[in-house]
């Protein structure tokens, strides 16, 4: 069975529904924690991503039909009869 709890001032507080008895032995694992970005950082990143996207050549007008072609190296479908 586990518990929940968070840490307060370095001491790990269990949710109120887990009794244990004093001496009882656990494991504590960290939860991972989503982290929180702010607005700004958000905004730098992606005026990082849209640098990268400038900096890059355009696509072919046919790309996204001929995709495997770029891809991969078959022969266009155009070409294909």
């Amino acid at each position: 069975m586990s518990y929940k709890g968070t840490v307060a001032s370095g001491v790990i507080v269990l949710d109120a529904k887990a009794k244990l008895p004093d001496g009882t032995k656990v494991e504590v694992r960290p939860v991972r924690q989503p982290a929180r970005t702010s607005v700004r950082s958000r905004r730098e990143r992606l005026a990082r991503i849209d640098a990268i996207a400038a900096a890059m050549p355009p696509l072919p007008a046919d790309f996204a039909a001929e995709h495997d072609h770029y891809i991969h190296g078959i022969p266009k479908r155009s070409s294909r009869g």
